[in-house]
């Protein structure tokens, strides 16, 4: 019975070492399967931070192209406003604007005013544009006008669109009538008064 036991002994031994020596191969076999995979996630783990540094110098040459962008549209806004404003204040030298005229463009500023939304400019700066253009040529002095131009110019360089440079040129003309006639009016009193 000994003997058997012994034998038994031994087969289960057998069994057993044949098994961990199995588990031991499978083992190193599957780590050594594990450290390429890790290898490769790390190739890739690599590959994804060389990608988010292309992402990141793609993202820092956009934020560049906006900046020269919004530079460029600035300068193109500038030119546009001084070239109108030349454009409009030798007119009024030249004498080529008329009272018909500025009243027309006047009733557009209220017309085009009318269609505005409080912003980007307030609804304070839309009641001063409604209430200066709605008074007579007569009654609107330079200063009431002047800031009519500074808040459409400055709604237009904000964004603001036709609407904002209509009203910025219309009320430049105007502005520019308003002027000239005063200086001309003006010319006219210092030229009576030597007479007399």
């Amino acid at each position: 019975m000994q003997t058997m036991d012994l034998t038994t002994i031994y087969t289960i031994a057998a069994s057993t070492a044949t098994i961990l020596t199995t588990l031991a191969w499978i083992t190193y076999w599957l780590g050594g399967k594990f450290r390429k995979i890790d290898m490769r996630f790390a190739m890739i783990d690599e590959r994804f931070k060389q990608i988010d540094e292309r992402f990141r110098q793609i993202d820092e040459r956009f934020r560049q192209i906006d900046e020269r962008f919004a530079r460029f549209t600035d300068s193109i806004s500038g030119a546009l406003i001084s070239i109108n404003s030349l454009m409009i204040e030798y007119l009024g030298i030249k004498n080529v604007l008329t009272r018909d005229e500025a009243e027309f463009l006047k009733r557009e500023i209220t017309r085009w005013v009318g269609t505005i939304r409080a912003n980007p400019i307030s609804k304070e700066e839309i009641e001063y544009i409604k209430a200066v253009a709605s008074k007579s040529l007569d009654e609107i002095t330079l200063e009431e006008i002047d800031k009519v131009v500074e808040i459409a110019k400055r709604w237009w360089y904000e964004g603001g669109g036709e609407v904002a440079y209509r009203i910025f040129l219309y009320a430049y003309i105007v502005r520019t009538y308003i002027y000239f006639e005063k200086i001309r009016k003006e010319g006219s009193k210092g030229g009576q008064q030597t007479r007399t």
